[in-house]
């Protein structure tokens, strides 16, 4: 699994259809409050990460982030990336959403640069209880970051 892993991390996010994504992101900010979205480029302005969340997902994550779930689904959708999510639970025992987005790989620095990103949005709020699967890369980059 590793190998095959590895082979894939090479893949880039289409621009034709990169630029679609922006352009909803960007129509998002003009309609919502406190709508945030960050995209991330490697060197050849290629698009490998984006991450977005809303003012619901911010209020959830302020009263509700207690107990955050960091839960990844692996390279379902057309361009092989891996969906996250931060999720918790409401007062009425219902899954709520915090943030999600979508990245290329398992690398540290693709962690790092998520849990960065997520403790920002979250104005430094830092978690209490995070629980996610073993992944090496993954737990370095909490240590580092949280």
């Amino acid at each position: 699994m590793y190998n095959k892993l590895s082979q894939l991390e090479n893949r880039t996010f289409d621009g034709g259809d990169a630029n679609p994504l922006i352009k909803i992101f960007n129509g998002h900010l003009k309609y919502e409050d406190d709508f945030h979205f960050v995209i991330k480029l490697d060197e050849n302005n290629y698009l490998v990460s984006f991450f977005w969340h809303d003012k619901q997902m911010f209020e959830d994550c302020i009263l509700f982030g207690d107990l955050v779930v960091f839960y990844m689904i692996y390279r379902t959708n057309k361009y092989g990336m891996i969906c996250v999510l931060f999720v918790g639970m409401n007062h009425h025992s219902m899954n709520v959403i915090f943030c999600h987005g979508f990245f290329m790989n398992r690398k540290i620095r693709q962690f790092d640069w998520l849990f960065n990103t997520f403790l920002k949005w979250m104005d430094g709020k830092h978690l209490v209880n995070m629980t996610t699967d073993q992944a090496f890369s993954m737990t370095i980059a909490i240590k580092a970051v949280f």
